[in-house]
């Protein structure tokens, strides 16, 4: 960075490695507390990454990859940072913005919104993924998820059902989607 402060890639890479470490320190406590030095350090490379990932964003602000890179920071730290959710989705839609045929950021949205039971938004975003590439198994798997989520469980099937003819030669993702299904079914049944 110091070498080449106007390349955003080293610092998006940067803010990815300072919320790992950050990630690896919070784990290693195992449930404790962590000490007031522990503490300090999670704070400052939690601080470094968001620093690092809007750097990369200012010095190359029509790189998607940039944004994308921004909204999964904050996303990780929904429920600890102030305001995080909405500079989360901030960053998402302006990704979108930059990029609106990428049916993953949709999702990586949509989860957003899920995360926060904010489910009409939640499916809105998942339901304009499987528009936007038909044969997206994660989208019709999400948005089965909401609808179940909203109480549809006959849409949310049917949704579970094409998951299954798409990965229907993928045997670990197909014995999912079918206990899934029947899972679904007996909550109809019943």
């Amino acid at each position: 960075i110091s070498e080449f402060p106007y390349r955003s890639d080293y610092y998006r890479l940067f803010s990815q490695i300072n919320i790992a470490l950050a990630s690896n320190l919070v784990a290693a406590q195992k449930g404790k507390a962590p000490g007031s030095d522990v503490e300090q350090n999670i704070i400052n490379l939690l601080q470094q990454s968001i620093n690092s990932a809007r750097q990369a964003v200012t010095i190359s602000p029509f790189t998607v990859a940039n944004w994308q890179n921004l909204g999964q920071i904050y996303r990780n730290l929904i429920g600890v940072g102030q305001n995080a959710e909405q500079f989360a989705i901030a960053s998402y839609n302006q990704a979108i913005t930059l990029h609106p045929s990428n049916p993953g950021l949709r999702i990586e949205l949509g989860g957003i919104y899920y995360q926060l039971k904010q489910w009409e938004l939640a499916q809105n975003q998942f339901t304009i993924a499987t528009q936007l590439k038909s044969d997206y198994a994660n989208a019709y798997y999400n948005l089965g998820h909401v609808l179940e989520e909203k109480g549809e469980l006959a849409t949310a099937l049917s949704q579970y059902q094409i998951v299954k003819q798409l990965v229907s030669n993928d045997k670990p993702n197909l014995d999912k989607i079918n206990e899934e299904i029947k899972v679904i079914t007996d909550k109809i049944g019943a």
